[in-house]
């Protein structure tokens, strides 16, 4: 083994376990000194571990890369969070890696990930959306905290984060003409299922691909939204959603799951398709939720109901986010479609 030699020897002179890293390893000389044996050893074990994993200095360069640092964050996260949590990690970390992973950890500054934020671009060079920006940015500074934590890296260039939504942006919302166009299309059962439920209930597509047509209760008029259907990860919130009148009229009573298990490749030409009848270049996702956002609380005027139906622990989401302004009028339409 290349560190074997790596193992804690007793200093007489100071009385202490100490553990000598050889330049040849580090590019530099580096003494450890434990209090016990027991100390000494689980951290000569620690410093080898850092040392295989390509997060200690090597020769060539005094301080650590950064795709050497995310693939050990990712190695350290794996089983520590949920699924979805990993996901977005991968998902931010990637990025960083595929722009700055070529550079020590300690010269990425923060006018570089500033002008970063703001060029980044998806796959097919359409530029992110704010909200995008802002969660690459959210999960690169829990990267650097990580490191710092570690003593990794002295400062953390992701230090103010920007707005999720400049000032008086909103996100988009239906008409109600646009959402009588849209509901007069002849769409199959489970995309129809699809834009009701979003429009009228303020379902999530990930709680629509979960959910079946027996969750929804005609009787009692709601919808339970169990564990095993709720956005997973920090934001589960499992509710009751109240029917209203527009969602009876519009949803069909069918069996067997609201989506019938259809993938993001099934619905492709239906966006297209909801895009040109509202002349988009594309459709944009969760529009039907944000216009529920949007009617409800102009409707009730009742900020609390309308997030705990939107699955939120406050109103603040709504204000900041979600809720356009919308006049008495248009909501009373819109809820006699």
């Amino acid at each position: 083994m290349k560190y074997s030699k790596l193992h804690p020897k007793f200093s007489k002179a100071r009385n202490k376990w100490e553990v000598d890293v050889s330049a040849r390893f580090t590019g530099k000389r580096t003494r450890h000194f434990y209090d016990t044996q027991a100390a000494a050893l689980a951290g000569c074990s620690e410093i080898v571990l850092k040392l295989e994993m390509g997060i200690s200095p090597q020769p060539d360069s005094k301080v650590t890369r950064i795709d050497a640092l995310v693939a050990a964050f990712l190695k350290d996260r794996e089983h520590k969070v949920v699924a979805s949590t990993l996901t977005s990690l991968v998902w931010g970390t990637n990025l960083l890696r595929e722009r700055f992973g070529h550079l020590p950890a300690d010269q990425l500054t923060a006018d570089m990930v500033d002008a970063w934020i703001m060029s980044l671009r998806s796959p097919k060079g359409k530029d992110f959306t704010v909200r995008s920006k802002h969660n690459a940015f959210t999960t690169c500074r829990t990267f650097y905290n990580w490191n710092m934590v570690r003593r990794l890296v002295p400062v953390s260039p992701f230090i103010n984060a920007p707005d999720k939504q400049e000032k008086g942006h909103r996100l988009a919302i239906l008409t109600v003409d646009e959402a009588r166009l849209l509901l007069a299309q002849d769409f199959p059962c489970w995309f129809r299922a699809f834009l009701v439920g979003g429009m009228f209930a303020g379902l999530r597509t990930c709680e629509m691909k979960r959910m079946s047509h027996h969750h929804v209760d005609w009787d009692y008029n709601e919808i339970a939204i169990t564990k095993e259907i709720c956005k997973k990860g920090m934001a589960m919130r499992p509710r009751q959603i109240s029917l209203t009148e527009a969602f009876k009229r519009h949803m069909h009573r069918g069996d067997g799951a609201f989506l019938e298990g259809k993938t993001n490749h099934d619905f492709d030409p239906y966006w297209k398709r909801c895009a040109a009848l509202l002349g988009l270049p594309e459709y944009p996702s969760n529009i039907c939720r944000h216009t529920f956002a949007s009617m409800l609380l102009s409707a009730s005027q009742n900020s609390v109901t309308t997030a705990f139906q939107m699955g939120h622990t406050s109103p603040v989401l709504l204000y900041s986010t979600y809720a356009n302004l919308v006049t008495r009028r248009d909501s009373t339409a819109f809820w006699q479609l």
